[in-house]
């Protein structure tokens, strides 16, 4: 899907540990790369762990012999290092792949057009993957891999039932999902790179950094472990895909995990564990259940610092939520996840975890003097950054309130984007107000989180003169009595006017 997502909560990013080796034409693969914070509004900047494979062709309309590959029938088995193709006119071209499965399998379905580390390059195709059964009946579809990180599609599911699967792949723009404003002659036309490889990969749950629920797990003392894997930089912890089943309403799982003693963590930050949950239906991953409320326990107290209820989250992945809870290096937790209901469709009573550990956003730093607009914490931008990014995390206790300032660097628009209670804190209304620089009260805008909207200022002009803005984070609301979490996260970018 073709959209103008605008990255800015973390400082950091999410990837999954299951890569597609390439197929033919030079290397490459595929998994799930990160963009954090779940929405186009987020609080992060992201980094991709994964890498695909891609040839180039020029040119694209007109009609094409066919290559081969244009139906269920003449569906092409799918290579178990990834499967390179070629979609010769994308505009009208449909290609099938086939491959066997056993009933419970977990897999991963991918189909990668973009070379890394050109994940936004212009002129590649834009994949959309249907899966199917024996029976051709639809099972699960996916435009952009979540978490999003390009217009690549990916899918994780687990299969019903032991025989033949099949995976449709087609351009987003000949997709069921289609953006007509989008999919123009001229788009078509500036499609210059059409390969692409497609891979379906079974995930092995014993090992390290892929989880499958061992029942019974329905309380903390017999909770399912977690084992995160260590990538090859020493330190560092990708995306662990943890698996459940919950066939009734009243089932619960609970999970345990350490954080690593010797996780890195940038300076300036705390370690932190992102939790996302991929919808369901047969417009996602195939599952008729809901993920519900969903808690984080610390061990040594017993008690919730991070909890957010699922269930009601759009299926959209740009407004999906994701938590991201503060942790410790060799911290003990618990981890439960409720059931949330049942989806429109779907075919199993199973959902999907993502699971990462990492660095927050460079922590604040003049809590003693930051209660006050005449005496802001400064804000640098973000080192790195392609654009003018300032990212913060914080804590609000009663009665607090934080200031931070920001130099407008000659730019014409502000946005905001931050997370409290969508990011699984006890906070509530957290609010974002910018004043101006020059006295720290004249109001520009303002916007509030609530459990189902984001905080988010989307390129709000900022008025002539003004060289700093004073940005003040508070809650408005009572603390939740459970969820202790106090935290916040928080992107400010300065731009030029948007795009219309």
């Amino acid at each position: 899907m073709k959209v103008a997502s605008f990255s800015g909560l973390l400082v950091g990013g999410l990837g999954l540990g299951v890569v597609v080796a390439a197929g033919c034409g030079g290397g490459g693969g595929t998994g799930t790369g990160g963009s954090g914070g779940g929405t186009a509004s987020s609080t992060t900047t992201s980094s991709t762990t994964t890498v695909a494979s891609t040839g180039v062709t020029t040119g694209t309309g007109g009609s094409v012999p066919s290559d081969g590959n244009d139906s269920f029938d003449q569906a092409v088995g799918v290579d178990a290092a990834g499967t390179q193709a070629t979609l010769e006119d994308p505009s009208v071209d449909v290609d099938y792949f086939t491959f066997d499965a056993t009933a419970g399998d977990i897999y991963l379905i991918s189909a990668s057009s973009h070379p890394s580390p050109s994940d936004t390059s212009a002129g590649y195709v834009d994949t959309f993957i249907e899966l199917y059964d024996s029976n051709k009946k639809l099972l699960a579809t996916n435009d952009d891999r979540y978490p999003r990180s390009n217009t690549d599609s990916e899918i994780i599911t687990l299969l019903p039932t032991t025989g033949t699967y099949y995976v449709k792949l087609q351009e987003f723009c000949i997709s069921p999902k289609k953006d007509p404003m989008g999919c123009d002659a001229a788009y078509f036309a500036g499609l210059t790179n059409l390969d692409y490889v497609v891979g379906a990969i079974k995930i092995d749950t014993t090992q390290a950094g892929n989880v499958a629920e061992k029942e019974p797990n329905d309380t903390g003392a017999t909770a399912s472990p977690i084992a995160f894997a260590e990538q090859a930089t020493k330190g560092t912890y990708y995306l662990t895909v943890i698996e459940g089943k919950m066939p009734v309403s009243s089932d619960a799982d609970w999970y345990s995990f350490t954080v690593p003693a010797n996780l890195t963590v940038s300076a300036g930050a705390r370690a932190k564990t992102s939790l996302l949950f991929p919808w369901g239906t047969t417009t996602s991953n195939g599952t008729n259940v809901k993920t519900g409320k969903v808690d984080v326990v610390d061990k040594a107290t017993m008690k919730v610092i991070g909890s957010f209820d699922m269930s009601a989250e759009p299926e959209t992945q740009a407004d999906r939520t994701t938590l991201s809870i503060p942790v410790t290096a060799s911290g003990d937790y618990l981890l439960k996840v409720t059931h949330g209901g049942l989806e429109a469709d779907g075919q199993g009573d199973f959902y999907f975890l993502y699971q990462t550990l990492g660095s927050g956003n460079p922590l604040e730093t003049a809590e003693a003097t930051n209660n006050l607009a005449s005496t802001p914490e400064v804000l640098t931008v973000s080192a790195g950054s392609t654009t003018t990014s300032y990212f913060v995390e914080g804590d609000i206790a009663s009665g607090d309130v934080d200031h931070f300032k920001v130099a407008t660097k000659a730019q014409a628009t502000v946005s905001v984007a931050c997370s409290a209670q969508r990011g699984g804190s006890g906070l509530r209304g957290f609010k974002a107000t910018v004043f101006s620089g020059k006295d720290g009260t004249t109001k520009i805008t303002e916007a509030t989180e609530t459990a189902t909207t984001d905080l988010f200022v989307d390129h709000f002009a900022i008025p002539a003169g003004e060289t700093d803005l004073i940005v003040k984070m508070e809650a408005t609301g009572t603390q939740d009595p459970v969820n202790t979490g106090t935290y916040y996260i928080c992107g400010i970018h300065m731009a030029a006017v948007p795009t219309p």
